[in-house]
């Protein structure tokens, strides 16, 4: 039995099969946190004969039978058992479960090396092994089978370069004496086999801890299982690849072992084995206990979710912003504008309570308010006059503006932007289509901008970061196959449905049905235009991507910092620092069907939003919890404005009536009739990608 506090995972375990191995991991119970002491805990095999142990605690077998392992600490042990089967007969091996995992740790197959699109050095291997049986043909068959020795396992190429026995401009990839080394000479000594379709495929994988909190400076050792479609499972950990989404809060070895450091906060160390991926979430808070935390107040749902963050961290939020603060952060926030000294004088002098939030329902009611976000979707939505001309950038322009001054929902907004159909002149959204003139373009497009899902990656192969493969990818693109243009001349362009063609995976030469992200393939038979439904499951409430999306976008405007940075990449290995905070935006968003406005509304008129700048003795590392308000830099038509307001002297826009502000230039960066040196050098950005990075901060 193990002593009391003292946790090992796993307790029992299996071996099959002379190269199979386990990690232990090893954690004391400290009051309400578990401490990981895997480095420090001292192993044993109590059966040498049946298996061996590590002093990092990974056990491998030696020969068939029951086995138990001793785990040491100071004034504690425990126990494990370890079952070894498999150990005689033939070994049966697997090109994809077994051989391309090894590939995939040593970087063999990554886009610096024999990955990328030419190959390296006349050997090439499909990026992050999304085509198996081409990588089996480049290593078995190809240059005449002289990678492969299957009567001198030993003096194979594919085994003494990663092993640096010959030159290899890699490097040393592998250890000559490392198990993945010994499983590789074991598959070619069997005859370098593929396998067959009746062996396991993976499904999943499981990372533990899934969640931790450490101490500063301290480290955990994670442990990874795969499991098969057989209902086996194997420990991966050595195999698998490991990542953080904020290397100051916490770093990951290539072993797995999570290490945090002086910085309190939260991140989210990524495991990837196979195209499968896993999260294991690790908070750091601060040192220090704060005694007497203070009790805070609540303006609204917001303020209790990011206020019990902060106290599990052990951070205590800045003080409220002045008045003064508050009002030059709301006009620039809600519509690009300074105060003017009135509005000011008038603001400080109000009595009343509740003049904060009469200030940002006044500021919402503004023309200037869709003047500004009329600009920020002209960036997103590329809205161009070199590549669209003035009639159809300026027609996208006026659309954008007036559903944003007329505050349309934003469901309505987007399905009318994913339908649009007709002249580009008169129908500002068909111009997008103009913009983005392919299939795959679009799908790519469409997703990143209004789900937050990039799966630009999958075109090519399997996403490495998610789920999404190359048929994903081609089935969202296959919206958009049956889509016809006629060039109108001086009258624009007309796009209406109607064509034919179908999607097609440039790898498997299969033609694809169409279907969205995750779900299953449409019948699209009866329907005359494929984009109907796409853009009904692409807004409805149960979408896991679109309330979240706009939601965290406008979070990262308002705050400085996205719930998910980058705020257009919402994926499983990408978590939000806070999950509670941006499923309840999103609630609140659907909820009040689909109004802009009023998500806005509740942003700015939470505690959270109306914090001071200034850092307290807490907070003044935090960079990612919303303590307190983070510096954001003008945009630069906001800062030509604020200095045109602040000194009287309005710029002088080429071609535009005098007074017009530089907020509402509708055209981007390479207008050549636009050209501004002041615009441009503080990062206006050219239109040519959804991604908000374009915009210089």
């Amino acid at each position: 039995m193990a002593a009391a506090g003292l946790q090992v995972r796993p307790t029992a375990f299996k071996l099959r099969g002379w190269d199979a191995s386990q990690q232990l991991v090893v954690s004391v119970s400290a009051g309400e946190r578990v401490v990981d002491r895997t480095a420090e805990a001292r192993y044993y095999s109590l059966d040498p004969a049946i298996v061996a142990v590590t002093p990092e605690g990974v056990v491998t077998p030696v020969t068939q039978g029951t086995g138990r392992i001793r785990i040491r600490l100071p004034g504690q042990v425990t126990d494990v058992l370890a079952s070894v089967s498999r150990m005689g007969g033939e070994r049966t091996f697997s090109f994809v479960n077994d051989i391309e995992p090894i590939l995939s740790r040593a970087g063999c197959n990554g886009g610096a090396c024999h990955g990328k699109a030419s190959g390296q050095h006349g050997f090439k291997l499909s990026v992050f092994a999304y085509d198996p049986a081409h990588d089996y043909r480049a290593i078995v068959r190809d240059a005449g089978g002289r990678r492969v020795a299957p009567g001198h396992p030993e003096s194979s190429l594919i085994l003494r370069k990663p092993t640096a026995q010959l030159t290899h401009g890699g490097g040393l990839r592998l250890r000559p004496d490392s198990l993945e080394a010994r499983r590789l000479a074991g598959w070619i000594a069997a005859g370098a086999p593929f396998g067959d379709s009746s062996e396991p495929t993976l499904k999943s994988i499981r990372v533990y801890p899934a969640a931790r909190s450490l101490a500063p400076n301290s480290q955990q050792q994670l442990l990874v299982s795969a499991r098969y479609s057989d209902g086996s499972q194997r420990d991966i950990t050595a195999l698998a690849h490991y990542s953080s989404n904020d290397n100051l809060v916490a770093s990951v070895t290539p072993e797995g072992q999570v290490k945090t450091g002086a910085v309190p906060g939260q991140a989210a160390v990524m495991v990837s084995y196979q195209g499968k991926m896993a999260v294991s979430r690790i908070r750091a808070p601060r040192p220090e206990p704060v005694e007497n935390y203070p009790t805070l107040a609540e303006s609204n749902y917001i303020d209790p979710l990011v206020w019990r963050q902060l106290r599990q961290l052990r951070i205590v939020p800045s003080e409220p912003a002045t008045d003064s603060e508050f009002l030059r952060r709301a006009y620039l926030d809600s519509i690009g504008v300074l105060p003017t000294p009135e509005e000011a004088r008038a603001f400080l002098a109000d009595p009343r309570p509740d003049r904060r939030a009469r200030l940002v329902d006044a500021l919402l009611a503004r023309p200037e308010y869709a003047d500004y976000w009329a600009l920020k979707w002209s960036d997103l939505l590329r809205v161009n006059k070199d590549k669209l001309g003035a009639k159809g950038a300026h027609a996208f322009y006026r659309w954008i503006r007036a559903s944003l001054a007329a505050n349309r929902p934003y469901d309505e907004f987007v399905r009318e932007i994913v339908t649009a159909s007709g002249n580009s002149v008169q129908n500002g959204p068909v111009n997008l289509y103009r913009v983005l003139g392919s299939p795959r373009e679009l799908a790519s497009s469409l997703s990143q901008t209004f789900l937050g899902v990039r799966i630009e990656c999958a075109q090519c192969h399997h996403h490495p970061f998610e789920k999404w493969s190359q048929d994903d990818f081609y089935g969202m693109s296959a919206y958009f196959t049956r889509l016809k243009q006629k060039n109108l001349g001086s009258r624009g362009v007309a796009l209406f449905p109607g064509g034919t063609g179908e999607a097609v995976n440039p790898r498997t030469r299969q033609t694809i049905v169409p279907h969205p992200l995750g779900g299953p393939n449409s019948d699209l038979a009866e329907v005359s235009d494929r984009r109907q439904p796409l853009a009904e499951w692409m807004t409805a409430p149960e979408n896991p991507y679109f309330a979240k999306m706009i939601a965290n976008r406008l979070w990262a405007h308002f705050l400085g910092r996205g719930l998910v940075e980058p705020v257009d990449d919402l994926r499983d290995t990408n978590p939000p620092s806070n999950p509670a905070l941006l499923a309840a935006l999103a609630k609140d968003f659907t909820s009040h069907q689909y109004d802009l406005k009023q998500l806005i509304r509740s942003i700015m008129n939470s505690r959270a939003y109306q914090l001071s700048s200034r850092p307290n003795e807490t907070n003044a590392e935090d960079r990612v919890n919303y303590s307190r308000a983070y510096p954001k830099r003008m945009m630069a038509e906001v800062l030509m404005d604020a200095i045109a307001s602040a000194t009287g002297a309005p710029a002088e826009l080429n071609g535009l009536p005098p007074g017009t502000r530089a907020v509402q230039i509708w055209d981007s960066e390479w207008s050549s009739q636009w050209q501004s040196y002041f615009l441009n050098i503080f990062g206006r950005p050219p239109r040519t990608s959804p991604c908000e990075c374009e915009r210089s901060q």
